[in-house]
């Protein structure tokens, strides 16, 4: 896709140099992400040859984070507070019980505090349909919703998951405003409850700021706290709007992408604001094409920035690559040409997609095989698994492929322990081939591992690419970073907990790229292009279900309440 549009950033910059005389060293400006404040930050700085005071940027998170004066801890801690809280209601649910609970309840919360919502009243206890049909005054078509709602959960019979379920909505309210003191003496918050508190102290007049402006860039479908936030700054003279709207989509109702723009109170309030016609009237080129393979796109994508730098006709600073699908990162980066020397990725790599993940899954599955009948034994393919795993290979060669020659001709289908193991075996075969004894034998089993693996990086540190050190050293720091949290942790945990625990943070945690942000080409999540403009846009992933992903999300609250 090629458009060429004035960037939204220069419209900002020259409005407030008009505004200020050219003195931003007291304006703050809020943006939806962090890459678009440095996209701000690099126009800004073009505008003059001599040097002067930067205004204040902010991501929405941080901003919120500043006047809040919270810190919002990662959701495991969050998880295990909100446990402490829970346990008092529930003393005999153990936290391997509760973990999947405990995630839709927080879910849950952040979502109510984010909407400004009577708190009091939504967790009110709520028993069955009827109970519910009385103290909302549901219309017919919201009550039929509702035993849907059960029914799904449920069945039509109640049995003990259902009485459960419900004695834990009976206490949703003591639950949520307990864990929600529980936090605040920590000076703790998750980012709703965060947002909600923000809300509420600038009305109470408990907050105040310094800055001559705070300007609110490029933002869309608003929850109601963070509305509240910008509406009382706007009331209070120092609140500044842009709006990265087009009337193409904002003015005709046909248009599904304008909604939160029709509806947006803030919006309606604003006289002379004007709004781009970019997309109708500015001229563009766009071509769709069919790949049959998901690897293929990185491929094409490719190709066509090739025959760009073949025709001479491409900017890389101008320049997007956008991925719905994260998992296309690598395939992307290999499939790009030489010629494009530096590369922005600030989507981050997860964690999950790398081999270190692999051979941690490996080693649990391993754990699950074990047998302990007459002698310890394991089965064939898990240990398969982890041996041919390329970090165990380059850990212990000889051992492995010897070990693989002596298999090949027996085809074992359970391995004894002494198959495996004897008095000359390496190692890091003593290490893996052994049976653990609950949380902390296993939490010293994957120590051994990760022991072994750097202990071998040290002595041979050109056999692995740098970027699979880093897989090794970011997993490295994720676990020590769980086993510190677990430790702290009254609850006892099952290895099955763990690593349920495990895969949150993983599936969380993103390696960084280093580099110069604002250099070359630009690869990037969909979310990070928010208010970012570039003559030259290649999407992979438009395909149902990546873009927009298929989302579930599994709640206490039905679905007509939370409308």
């Amino acid at each position: 896709v090629q458009t060429c549009a004035l960037p939204i950033f220069e419209q900002i910059t020259d409005d407030l140099m008009n505004r200020f005389d050219g003195k931003l060293q007291n304006v703050c400006l809020v943006f939806p992400t962090r890459r678009a404040g440095l996209h701000f930050k690099k126009g800004l700085s073009k505008i003059s040859d001599k040097p002067q005071w930067s205004p204040v940027v902010f991501s929405v998170e941080d901003f919120i984070q500043s006047l809040s004066k919270l810190e919002v801890p990662n959701r495991l801690t969050l998880i295990f507070e909100l446990y402490e809280v829970y346990s008092r209601y529930f003393p005999s649910e153990s936290f391997d019980q509760f973990y999947p609970w405990g995630l839709m309840l927080l879910k849950d919360f952040d979502e109510a505090d984010r909407s400004m919502a009577d708190t009091g009243q939504l967790f009110t206890y709520i028993r069955d349909a009827k109970e519910i049909e009385e103290q909302f005054d549901l219309p017919e078509e919201e009550k039929e919703r509702m035993l849907e709602f059960w029914n799904m959960f449920f069945g039509k019979e109640q049995g003990n998951i259902r009485k459960s379920f419900l004695q834990t909505w009976k206490h949703l309210g003591s639950v949520y405003d307990e864990f929600k003191s529980a936090l605040l003496a920590k000076n703790y918050a998750y980012e709703g409850l965060a947002t909600r508190i923000v809300a509420d102290r600038l009305k109470a007049g408990e907050i105040s700021v310094t800055y001559k402006a705070i300007a609110f860039v490029g933002f869309y479908a608003l929850s109601k706290a963070e509305e509240s936030i910008i509406k009382y700054f706007v009331e209070k003279g120092i609140g500044l709007q842009y709006w990265d709207i087009d009337s193409y989509y904002s003015d005709d109702e046909r248009q599904e992408a304008g909604t939160f723009i029709r509806k947006n109170v803030l919006l309606r309030k604003l006289s002379s604001f004007k709004k781009e016609e970019l997309l109708l009237t500015d001229s563009k080129k766009i071509e769709m094409i069919g790949v049959p393979m998901q690897v293929l796109q990185a491929r094409a994508a490719g190709q066509i920035l090739n025959n760009q730098i073949e025709d001479r006709k491409i900017d890389f600073e101008r320049t997007a690559v956008v991925l719905p699908d994260e998992s296309l990162l690598f395939p992307l980066l290999y499939a790009l040409p030489s010629a494009i020397e530096d590369v922005n990725v600030t989507m981050g790599y997860p964690l999950h997609s790398s081999p270190m993940f692999t051979l941690i899954e490996g080693l649990f599955d391993l754990q699950n095989s074990v047998r302990d009948g007459r002698s310890i034994s394991f089965f064939h393919k898990n240990v398969l698994s982890v041996l041919t795993h390329s970090y165990i290979r380059f850990a212990a060669p000889g051992e492995v492929s010897g070990w693989l020659n002596e298999y090949r001709e027996h085809n074992w289908l359970r391995l004894p322990l002494d198959k495996l193991v004897n008095g000359k075996s390496h190692p890091l075969f003593k290490s893996l081939f052994r049976k653990v004894d609950g949380l902390d034998d296993f939490l010293l089993y994957l120590d051994d591992l990760f022991r072994h693996l750097l202990a071998a990086l040290k002595q041979n540190k050109q056999a692995l690419h740098s970027i699979e050190k880093e897989y090794i050293y970011h997993f490295y720091t994720q676990f020590r970073r769980l086993e510190e949290i677990v430790q702290k942790q009254k609850a006892k945990l099952s290895v099955k907990t763990f690593r349920s625990l495990f895969r949150e943070v993983i599936y969380s945690a993103r390696i960084p790229f280093a580099g110069e942000p604002l250099r070359g080409l630009q690869v990037m999540g969909f979310l990070e292009t928010r208010v970012l403009d570039f003559e030259n846009l290649i999407i992979l992933s438009l395909n149902d279900d990546s873009l927009p992903p298929a989302s579930h999300h599994p709640s206490f609250i039905p679905f007509s309440i939370r409308k």
